[in-house]
């Protein structure tokens, strides 16, 4: 009678060896002798020609509107990011009438122990400063709402400018 350790060891070594033997067991009637029997040879491999053929692709309106607007960002000379916002602005006026605001931006508010300060057109700016040579004078400045109140005397016209951005 065979123990449970002797059967073990004899299913273990025909795990193993039953796949080479049915391995050689299929492969000698085929002719095959081994790896020792290989030879080399020189005779190239023959290359079918298989033609190529282009299948045109049935895009919708939408789908080659995007195809287009690809081929339109490769030729810019920078990707674009969509990090970066830069709002239209309208072209400054340029007609020399003092009632005219033209091109104002509100870069930036702070508030200071002396009072609110803003940056508008890249310089600094209180309440009661006037704007440029246009006359109008900055009449509030609301750092908790980020705009800018501008108001022409000759006039009595106000104007809210937001800081550039918004909240």
């Amino acid at each position: 009678m065979m123990t449970r350790d002797v059967k073990r060891r004899l299913v273990t070594i025909g795990v193993f060896l039953l796949p080479v033997v049915l391995v050689k067991v299929v492969a000698a009637p085929m002719g095959h002798r081994g790896p020792a029997a290989a030879e080399a040879s020189n005779t190239p491999t023959p290359v079918v020609a298989i033609p190529h053929v282009t299948v045109a692709p049935q895009w919708s309106e939408q789908q080659r509107a995007a195809a287009q607007h690809v081929v339109h960002l490769r030729t810019q000379p920078f990707g674009p990011t969509p990090l970066y916002y830069d709002p239209p602005q309208p072209p400054p006026d340029r007609s020399g009438s003092s009632n005219t605001l033209g091109h104002v931006t509100v870069q930036m508010i702070m508030s200071t122990a002396s009072g609110d300060l803003a940056l508008i057109n890249g310089k600094r700016y209180r309440t009661g400063d006037r704007l440029r040579d246009a006359g109008w004078i900055v009449s509030e400045i609301n750092a908790s709402s980020g705009s800018v109140t501008l108001r022409h005397p000759a006039s009595d016209r106000s104007v809210v400018v937001s800081v550039r951005g918004g909240r």
